[in-house]
């Protein structure tokens, strides 16, 4: 098995935020080990860096209070546009005149650095080279494959064009904001995303190497630099059967008012081994999950259906029933 990673797959590494720490100031998103990587690859092909988000500042905060700057209308996320302007991630609304809910400060600063905004400073740090930038809001939009030329590619997960003959070097960045997700599958789409990328690097016996930076989970990390998707696999589904997580259990969640959700797990006739988690605050109203064992899956769907039609025969409130949610 190992004789068959060093024959396929790159050589990669993942520095820690300390080990990164003693050569340079603390935060710098593209230290420089990525950075000596990247000039090392280009003298010998393509390299290529991944950026978790796409975008020029997709993330904005208030620079007094440092919370998060949303937009006034939907509460969306505030992103900054390489012309400057100001407008929400969600609705597309312009924000010209941002002024903080909670602290009345006037002033943003970057949560997060896009795809285009990576490509600019990459370019001011590597004149004379080609940058490509590849993204669904890229000026050329998703890039399908490049030459074996010294180019350096700029690309969101999923958007990364093939090398002919592979990259020389890969540089995955954001490692905080791939694994930061509060979703369940955080980590498995965060390692997806790197092994995907990495797998378009050249074999190590060819002299193909990737960095990933920025803070990862140390679990994906080390999963990625033991090229060993399975490994992490197998200790994720051990995880979820000791805590009761799908796809160990069969799970259905109930949102809506506090009161309509109530009301419809009182009418819920529950097979005996159920387990009814919450209500929990969720937004405009709250959320109740309704967990049991996989022997039982059948029962609870039977339960949950027969349940939901007696709600709608009595005219309740609205009321959202969904099974297998995202978690």
């Amino acid at each position: 098995m190992r004789p068959d990673r060093r024959r396929w797959a790159p050589r990669v590494s993942a520095p820690t935020q300390e080990e990164l720490a003693e050569r340079d100031a603390p935060g710098a998103r593209i230290p420089s080990a990525a950075h000596r990587l990247l000039v090392r690859g280009l003298a010998d092909g393509p390299v290529l860096v991944q950026v978790a988000r796409a975008g020029y500042l997709p993330g904005l905060a208030c620079a007094d209070c440092r919370g998060p700057a949303r937009c006034g209308a939907c509460h969306g996320p505030l992103g900054l546009a390489a012309n400057q302007t100001m407008a929400c991630g969600w609705c597309g609304r312009p924000e010209p005149a941002f002024r903080c809910p909670r602290c009345a400060g006037t002033r943003v600063r970057s949560r997060a650095v896009g795809s285009a905004r990576t490509a600019e400073e990459l370019g001011r740090a590597f004149p004379g080279t080609v940058i490509v930038h590849s993204s669904a809001e890229g000026p050329r939009g998703v890039v399908d494959r490049i030459g074996p030329d010294p180019v350096l590619v700029v690309a969101t997960p999923g958007a990364e064009p093939e090398a002919a003959g592979g990259y020389a070097a890969a540089a995955l960045l954001d490692g905080w904001a791939a694994t930061g997700s509060a979703g369940l599958d955080g980590g498995i789409d965060a390692l997806t995303r790197w092994l995907g990328a990495a797998a378009l690097v050249r074999p190590a016996e060819r002299g193909g190497a990737t960095i990933l930076v920025g803070g990862p989970d140390p679990a994906g990390a080390g999963a990625l630099v033991r090229w060993d998707p399975a490994g992490y696999a197998l200790r994720d589904l051990a995880e979820r059967t000791h805590l009761k997580l799908p796809p160990t259990v069969r799970m259905v969640s109930v949102s809506g008012a506090r009161e309509a959700v109530a009301a419809f797990l009182d009418g819920a006739d529950l097979p005996g081994p159920s387990e009814v988690l919450g209500p929990m605050d969720d937004g405009d109203g709250v959320r109740a999950l309704i967990r049991t064992d996989l022997s039982h899956a059948r029962e609870l769907l039977v339960a949950v259906r027969t349940a939901r039609a007696g709600y709608t025969a009595r005219r309740g409130a609205p009321i959202r029933v969904q099974v297998d949610p995202t978690l």
